[in-house]
């Protein structure tokens, strides 16, 4: 309930501050703002897997295990049977990123001063003036620097199964991050402004991260002091799964955000606003829909390290079809008044005609169905869809590119669909069912009964 909570504070720009962006911005500002906003989201895709490795890692250790398996095989060779809490690996693992988390930082600063400044150049150049939305990418960078620090803390935290409390801290401020927002923009403030307060938050959330792990090991009887002490081992033990998951981080940055990319590329403020506002929009009720298993996962590493399948199975079968109806509750809900809503408020900015809304509608319900067995399955520390991930966003890409001028948005989010169902769509599914001995026949039964 928390990280719904979270989540629907997390992104509720798109509720509160979206509406009122879209009424007072013109279109080109709308599109640098949506455009910003996808810069934000490759904070997640330039932690490069080091969060989702430290969650299970710390799962592991919160779990008692003294080693953590290499590879799928000792997965499976592995005595489930652990003690109590292994305190100090989880202070070894929180040193050892600690050191890379630095490396990362740096890393990060040149992608977004590269990758990113690319992206939102051609829409920043749309708007006059333009130098004062530099100014607010600048801050954009700053703010997506102490972002990714906190993901470390954050990803320790969820893994040591205090994922309630770590939310909760988020939902205040979101929602003091919210409330400052509206402000602004009552005040009549820009772009600018929004960005100084999203730093502004970014940085309270960090360091309320780093002092709760602290207290944490303090209320366990442990004394943690964080050093920048190298454990290589460890880190080559999570090393395999980190990087494969880091180039999956990637390739699934191109899958799905790949034709946002695209489209803010073109010359067509009205055009790139409508295709970004449906994406987000769309984005946000996967958000949400995937809360039901996302918030469970430290669980479910749990119960992986412990081989508990036959309690796994029931509990992440409740959680897949809870996901799945809600995210088809709202996108039949976004198909049906959406349109009606924003006439009914007289905001110019419209969203992407039906057609290409029921084909995004699609691709995203398959997406979160396999996004969940993918998760689940990469509970055993084994990442093999770095291949299929990069691949696949290669050929969106290109194909994309050729496409858009001759056929528009129907073609595009078309290629985008296909590319997906001809191998991600259905591999994670494949792959998870066969490692957790689910036959299909029995794991559609467990769906249909829930």
């Amino acid at each position: 309930m928390m990280t719904w909570i979270s989540s629907f504070v997390k992104f509720g720009n798109a509720l509160f501050i979206l509406p009122i962006v879209l009424l007072q911005f013109s279109e080109a500002e709308v599109s640098v703002w949506l455009l910003f906003n996808l810069i934000i989201s490759l904070s997640l895709v330039a932690d490069s897997g080091f969060g989702p490795t430290m969650i299970r890692a710390a799962s592991y250790f919160y779990s008692g295990v003294d080693k953590i398996p290499h590879n799928i095989e000792q997965f499976k060779l592995r005595d489930p049977k652990t003690t109590g809490t292994n305190f100090n690996g989880l202070m070894i693992l929180l040193n050892t990123y600690s050191s890379t988390y630095i490396l990362l930082g740096f890393f990060s600063l040149i992608f977004l001063l590269t990758v990113g400044q690319f992206i939102v150049s051609n829409a920043i150049n749309m708007v006059n003036p333009g130098n004062q939305l530099n100014i607010a990418y600048n801050v954009l960078v700053v703010r997506s620097l102490f972002w990714i620090q906190y993901i470390k803390w954050s990803s320790f935290i969820q893994g040591i199964d205090k994922v309630t409390d770590i939310k909760k801290a988020e939902a205040i401020s979101e929602t003091g991050k919210i409330i400052a927002m509206f402000i602004i923009l009552l005040l009549g403030g820009r772009i600018l402004e929004l960005m100084l307060v999203d730093l502004l938050f970014s940085i309270l959330i960090y360091f309320y991260s780093k002092y709760y792990v602290k207290k944490w090991f303090n209320r366990q009887g442990h004394n943690f002091i964080s050093k920048l002490k190298f454990n290589g081992p460890l880190f080559k033990t999570l090393w395999p799964a980190n990087w494969r998951f880091a180039g999956m981080q990637y390739g699934s940055f191109l899958t799905t955000n790949g034709t946002s990319v695209l489209v803010s590329q073109l010359n067509n403020p009205s055009l790139i606003a409508s295709y970004l506002l449906t994406h987000k929009l769309i984005l946000f009720i996967r958000q949400v829909s995937q809360t039901p298993l996302y918030a469970n996962l430290p669980k479910i590493f749990q119960l992986m390290a412990k081989k508990n399948y036959k309690y796994l199975k029931s509990f992440c079968a409740r959680n897949i079809v809870l996901g799945m109806g809600i995210q088809l509750t709202l996108l039949i809900g976004l198909l049906s008044f959406s349109e009606p809503i924003m006439s009914f408020f007289d905001i110019k900015t419209s969203l992407a005609p039906s057609s290409v809304m029921i084909i995004m509608a699609l691709s995203i319900m398959l997406e979160l169905h396999h996004g969940f067995h993918a998760q689940i399955y990469m509970g055993s520390n084994h990442v093999p869809f770095l291949l299929p991930g990069i691949v696949s966003g290669i050929f969106i890409l290109g194909i994309g590119y050729n496409v858009i001028s001759v056929y528009g948005l129907i073609g595009l989010v078309l290629t985008q669909f296909l590319v997906q169902l001809s191998f991600n769509n259905w591999y994670p599914v494949y792959l998870n069912l066969k490692l957790l001995n689910w036959e299909f026949g029995d794991y559609m039964k467990a769906l249909l009964l829930k």
